[in-house]
């Protein structure tokens, strides 16, 4: 493939280098998964973006990885307080009581995972993957120019991509910073001190020691988890007594393969924001498009006098309601 950046060439060339961005996921099409080293600046760099969006939709959110360089601070961070706490161990075990040694590099080690490293992977939640177009740099506009095009192409618009790949900010703090690739470094950096002390007789407060942080973020993590789904079942048994599916991508699959006249119909409720898979209540034209609404919330969301009022906005605008 042609360089997009040589001193000459297809940087010269606007043809040769459209040319050279179509062949790239011919090049990505042979890749089994995407994983990227994350950080802040991912998200202003249009290269990191169209990357993505080409292997998402060729391969779906399925096969990316993500792991932030957060893992690695974390690793970093963990593995110098736990060299710090055997240090000062042999060097104040006569004359300050252990259990003030222990307390301190607790304390230390939950402040750290609190009031720093988990704010910061909510924070990638919050902020989302992709960036607003914009924000997104690019060394030559004439690439950047090129490669929005090709973004757009696949995805309808860049608003379209930013909400597929939302789900991966979700994943991305809902594991805590790819904790998982984090507690590999941080087993490899324990194993010094691990067996040191295991040959000195306190295996115990060394495993201790090394599975405080991870168990710690995995108890916020947790409690995080069971706070969300017991919020959502509340409402739930509150608001749609009647059950719903949720989106199973391969429940879709085996949808599809069957005759239209059998098929389940997927929509999004315009009051509940759920991607339903069973037959909706009805659908109202609006000047905006199409809403439709699910069985639930018709029948227990909206009282009669939304009912009554809905009906006479969309008659005082001309607009007929259509019941399926």
């Amino acid at each position: 493939m042609t360089s997009l950046n040589p001193r000459g060439g297809a940087e010269d060339d606007p043809h040769e280098k459209a040319t050279c961005i179509q062949a790239i996921p011919e090049y990505l099409a042979r890749s089994k998964r995407f994983v990227s080293m994350w950080d802040e600046s991912c998200q202003s760099r249009l290269w990191c973006m169209f990357e993505l969006a080409v292997f998402v939709k060729e391969h779906g959110l399925d096969k990316v990885e993500i792991w932030t360089l957060r893992s690695i601070e974390f690793a970093a961070f963990f593995f110098a307080t736990s060299l710090a706490f055997w240090i000062g161990h042999d060097l104040l075990d006569d004359s300050v009581p252990a259990i003030v040694i222990d307390a301190i590099f607790s304390i230390l080690n939950a402040s750290y995972v609190i009031y720093y490293f988990h704010p910061i992977c909510e924070g990638y939640w919050e902020g989302g993957i992709v960036n607003r177009v914009e924000k997104l740099k690019c060394s030559l506009q004439s690439d950047q120019d090129a490669l929005l095009a090709h973004i757009r192409e696949l995805h309808g618009s860049y608003r379209n991509f930013d909400k597929y790949v939302a789900p991966l900010a979700k994943a991305l703090s809902g594991n805590l910073g790819a904790i998982p690739f984090a507690l590999r470094l941080t087993i490899v950096s324990i194993i010094p001190s691990t067996l040191a002390t295991f040959i000195m007789g306190r295996f115990a407060t060394a495993v201790v020691v090394a599975a405080f942080p991870n168990v710690l973020v995995e108890v916020l993590h947790t409690a995080k988890t069971n706070r969300e789904k017991n919020r959502a079942a509340k409402l739930l048994k509150k608001f749609d007594p009647q059950p719903h599916f949720e989106y199973d991508e391969e429940a879709t699959k085996q949808n599809l393969r069957l005759k239209k006249s059998e098929r389940l119909l997927h929509y999004m409720c315009f009051r509940c924001d759920r991607v339903r898979q069973c037959q909706a209540k009805g659908s109202f034209t609006t000047s905006k498009g199409v809403k439709t609404i699910c069985p639930g919330c018709y029948n227990n969301l909206l009282s009669q006098a939304e009912v009554s009022q809905l009906r006479a906005h969309h008659q005082k605008l001309g607009l007929t309601p259509k019941v399926l």
